[in-house]
């Protein structure tokens, strides 16, 4: 059976909507304090523990790494952050995944509007590009994510697609 909170996510994306982001450590402390969730930082990163009702409650961190600070193009040490919203069980199927990948989604777009991206087939993502954070939904087998994502990472990645011509 397939472990999501789509109430959760929408609280989730309805926080960081409203979040003064400044994509530091610190302001990510934070956000997590505010949600109620477990944050700690160490020399070696920060753990997140969520308070959302999926197996394995975690969101996932990705700060500025040295290859990425050797371009000087970020003066953020936070990228993104990725709140697990749902985890299968390892016997789960694809058809379910994308079920309630589909569920969560229009339960976003019921609170942000429409998505502000599309896919290569014109159809709109589920992806907001909001004036300090980007949010957007990604799956991959068994796990379904609620990215936050710094606009400035989200711009260097988009110029990069575009510059390479690569479709999401």
């Amino acid at each position: 059976m397939m472990s999501s909170d789509v109430a959760g996510a929408v609280r989730v994306a309805r926080a960081a909507a409203r979040y003064e982001w400044t994509w530091t450590r610190a302001n990510l402390i934070r956000f997590c304090e505010n949600l109620g969730w477990e944050a700690s930082d160490t020399e070696d990163g920060v753990t997140v523990t969520t308070n959302l009702v999926v197996r394995k409650p975690t969101a996932m961190i990705y700060l500025d790494a040295a290859a990425l600070a050797d371009l000087e193009e970020f003066d953020q040490d936070l990228l993104e952050v990725v709140v697990i919203v749902a985890r299968a069980e390892s016997s789960e199927t694809s058809a379910a995944t994308q079920s309630c990948f589909t569920r969560i989604a229009a339960a976003l777009s019921t609170t942000l509007g429409p998505g502000t991206h599309s896919y290569p087939s014109g159809e709109p993502a589920p992806a907001w590009d909001l004036e300090k954070v980007f949010i957007r939904l990604g799956m991959v087998p068994g796990l379904i994510g609620l990215y936050l994502v710094n606009p400035a990472y989200q711009a260097s990645i988009d110029a990069f697609q575009d510059e390479h011509d690569i479709d999401d």
